[in-house]
């Protein structure tokens, strides 16, 4: 959609790729690391966190942009339709 900015649609993709390790990052962690499971816990739900924020910011703006887009074609019918 050409209103949505370049930045939004970046963090946008950035926000839904960040997801893509949890589920297998978890076992791994786990396993080969001496950390504790509260500790890969806080770890994996803080990169949760970050990439859901990401992706909130990022489709805000694209709704923003749909809504924007909705009412200039909104007001345009109805000048078409004074006129």
């Amino acid at each position: 959609h050409p209103r949505v900015q370049t930045w939004a649609k970046v963090m946008g993709f950035m926000g839904f790729i960040l997801n893509a390790p949890l589920l297998p990052m978890y076992p791994l962690l786990v396993q080969y690391t001496d950390w504790t499971l509260a500790s890969v816990n806080t770890l994996l739900h803080c990169w949760l966190c970050v990439a859901w924020s990401m992706q909130g910011i990022s489709m805000r703006h694209v709704i923003r942009a749909l809504v924007a887009d909705d009412d200039d074609t909104q007001q345009a019918a109805k000048k078409n339709k004074v006129a």
